[in-house]
């Protein structure tokens, strides 16, 4: 069966659109599986076709469709309205990447990552297909580590890979790939771009939220208390933002380059080098936020996702147990991948937690190392706000 076929089934499977993006990943399995069986009975070979899933995530579940034993199409399924646009905006930036991949050729070509299929580069609402790519996520990745030396091996290919995708385009100006919350007139430093940001996207939204919230008479403690923290982050990255350009933070990383915008290692693949044996970054999904920025954004995103990998790597497989105590465990990965708060310092000298902490720490330095960048040019983790300030306001549009 040729690809456009299976496209346009795939086009059938967006009654899940229409009737309710809130299924569960079971029945969107069924049904996908149930729409691939109709194929079997018109396919030479006779091979059957099987929807598995391959990743399920807060916004959106993907699945992976399979005839014998090859991985054919990715299918996005979003589960919500924010997703449901980003499914939308990633096919269309995707679309665009493939042309202007074409135009490239050496050392400077992006990792692989996945190709739009024609007649859905505008998706069905919130379902969207694309061709498959080979290896594993790096979460999963992590799972399959020998030891803490493999940990670290994984840890650089992340980086590297990373960096790939910052230099690849670094010295063109596509506006297509601009971040989409740009003005007009384009930013020409990475200061500019902060600016714009706060400017036009963060300040505005970020502070109708929280301020409605914290005036609500209803409003939750747990609420307020998120509406603070949300107007804290915006006064950090003001700070940033108000720096002259010719402090450091500036002077040392001036130029813009293409950022993922989402550079959690579950959103890169990896696979075993056929020579030694180590780790190597093979491809990259989840391109909807993609666009030109400061590479720092991508850069500390990518610190927090290592350090709570590492962390729930380290205590594996406890925190596989749906319970009180691994929750708390949970609580706290997520406070030593942020590696802030309070309550950090008296973590770091419980002798329970002081292997995983350190375990987090070096897997740092051979992350920062492997990028090529050092810890003080983060600014004191600011970049890490301006993820978690997308974050707050992103899903109430």
């Amino acid at each position: 069966m040729e690809s456009s076929d299976a496209v346009q089934l795939l086009k059938l499977a967006g009654v899940i659109a229409e009737t309710d993006s809130d299924l569960g990943v079971e029945a969107v399995q069924t049904h996908l599986n149930s729409l691939f069986a109709q194929l079997a009975t018109s396919s030479v070979d006779g091979e059957p076709w099987q929807v598995r899933v391959d990743k399920t995530g807060m916004n959106s579940t993907v699945f992976i469709v399979t005839k014998g034993s090859d991985n054919l199409f990715a299918v996005k399924h979003a589960t919500n309205g924010y997703s449901a646009a980003a499914v939308v905006r990633e096919q269309e930036k995707l679309a665009k990447i493939v042309v202007k991949d074409q135009t490239l050729s050496g050392p400077r070509d992006l990792l692989p990552f996945p190709a739009p299929l024609g007649s859905l580069r505008e998706p069905h609402r919130n379902l969207a297909v694309s061709k498959c790519l080979d290896g594993i996520n790096g979460a999963e990745a992590f799972k399959h580590c020998k030891d803490a030396s493999d940990r670290l091996g994984l840890v650089r290919a992340f980086a590297r890979a990373i960096r790939q995708i910052h230099d690849t385009l670094a010295f063109t100006t596509p506006e297509y790939l601009r971040i989409e919350l740009h003005p007009a007139e384009h930013p020409q430093s990475n200061r500019d771009w902060l600016i714009s940001l706060l400017t036009l996207e963060y300040t505005p939204k970020t502070t109708a939220k929280a301020n409605r919230i914290l005036a609500s008479e209803s409003a939750s403690a747990d609420d307020k208390e998120s509406a603070q923290s949300a107007l804290a982050q915006l006064a950090n990255l003001q700070r940033l933002a108000d720096r002259p350009a010719t402090d450091s933070v500036w002077s040392r990383r001036s130029q813009l380059v293409l950022t993922h915008g989402d550079s959690m290692i579950p959103n890169m693949l990896f696979a075993r080098s056929v020579d030694d044996g180590t780790w190597e970054a093979c491809g990259v999904v989840d391109w909807g936020d993609c666009g030109y920025a400061d590479p720092r954004y991508d850069v500390q995103t990518g610190l927090w996702s290592i350090r709570y990998n590492t962390c729930v790597a380290v205590m594996a497989p406890e925190l596989g147990e749906w319970n009180a105590w691994a929750r708390e465990k949970k609580r706290i990965a997520l406070l030593i991948a942020k590696a802030a708060g309070p309550e950090i310092e008296a973590i770091k000298e419980t002798k329970e937690w002081k292997g995983v902490v350190d375990a987090c720490e070096e897997a740092e330095r051979t992350y920062l190392d492997a990028y090529g960048m050092d810890k003080e040019e983060l600014a004191e983790g600011v970049f890490a706000d301006a993820y978690d300030l997308f974050d707050y306001y992103c899903y109430d549009e």
